[in-house]
């Protein structure tokens, strides 16, 4: 698939590609001076031998040897385009291949954000005409239901458009404060808190066992706390009726470890290397979920350098880690 020019240039405002094409720039160059000076020293040793042949042999020898050396000559230049060409054609090819694939999932990325977010809004959207023409026919439990879906869309809505400020900001860490060292324990906590009514409905216990309650990070607390929102969210989201999601703080010298266990359904082997891209549901996904949960979990994980694993076994639950540096 050829790039377009729009694409392309498109593309050259990344560092990541400018850095290729600088690359691939100066192996040309490096390339056109080592093809150069080769041809150059391969000429003056033909020119030497030949005129060692003009001093030692006869005018038909000469005239003989003369004539093989300037073939040998041609011949060398071909050689050396030839090599110049298919090294030139394979470093652009090398260079432009991820170049490409990041265009491809931009384009990829884009559509789905396009349709992550068309589709609730449509639906909600409808869902609302339809109850304004015809107030008197919803009952009261119907009207709770509707604004109950209203709300699961909208929040639906709001983790798109918060992946998007995170890639955002993730583009531009100037703009993302990684600055305030503040206890873990603190916007764990805050998730919870915010999750306590969504536990309930699902008859779901939230069980925490903080052994490093004070163990203090340096970081971001508003991110801290959505990517703990996001990983206990998910967790009671797969947790069956009557069963608990356990939340654990472990603190060591050096780190402390932020841990969330469910006993659902678990990850198959196939799907634990791709849940954390934007938009993967996994074979057990649930239904109405963003796919955007883990992918905001990983980002804010990276930002502060943290190392963030997930665990897991077919009806086993899963178990997902991340350990941050103790500031």
């Amino acid at each position: 698939m050829a790039l377009g020019i729009p694409s392309l240039t498109k593309a050259l405002r990344d560092p990541f590609v400018r850095a290729r094409v600088r690359t691939t720039a100066l192996y040309f160059v490096l390339m056109f001076v080592i093809l150069s000076a080769s041809g150059y020293v391969l000429d003056s040793v033909l020119r030497d031998i030949l005129a060692e042949a003009d001093l030692s042999g006869s005018r038909f020898e000469h005239e003989k040897l003369a004539d093989r050396i300037e073939r040998i000559r041609l011949i060398l230049r071909f050689v050396n385009i030839a090599v110049f060409t298919a090294s030139a054609y394979i470093l652009i090819g090398i260079t432009f291949a991820p170049v490409r694939k990041l265009i491809e999932a931009q384009k990829r990325f884009i559509a789905n954000v396009s349709h992550e977010l068309k589709t609730p809004l449509a639906t909600l959207r409808t869902e609302v005409e339809v109850a304004l023409r015809h107030p008197a026919s919803l009952s009261r439990e119907e009207a709770i239901a509707l604004l109950a879906k209203s709300v699961e869309r909208a929040e639906h809505v709001s983790r798109v458009i918060q992946f998007f400020r995170l890639m955002a900001d993730y583009a531009s860490p100037q703009e993302f404060a990684i600055d305030t060292v503040f206890p873990l324990s603190a916007p764990v906590r805050a998730a919870i808190a915010q999750l306590e009514q969504k536990a309930d409905a699902k008859d779901v216990s939230i069980v925490t066992a903080f052994s490093g309650e004070e163990a203090r990070i340096l970081g971001n607390q508003l991110a801290i706390e959505k990517l703990a929102l996001n990983l206990v969210r998910n967790a009671i989201t797969y947790a069956p009726s009557g069963t608990a999601v356990n939340v654990t703080l472990l603190s060591t010298e050096q780190t402390v470890e932020f841990s969330v266990r469910d006993h659902g359904p678990g990850i198959e082997a196939k799907d634990l290397k791709r849940i954390f891209e934007p938009f993967e549901r996994g074979t057990h996904a649930a239904s109405g979920g963003s796919g955007l949960g883990l992918s905001i979990v990983r980002e804010v994980a990276r930002l502060h350098n943290a190392s963030l694993t997930v665990s897991s076994e077919p009806g086993e639950g899963a178990l997902f880690r991340v350990v941050f540096t103790r500031a």
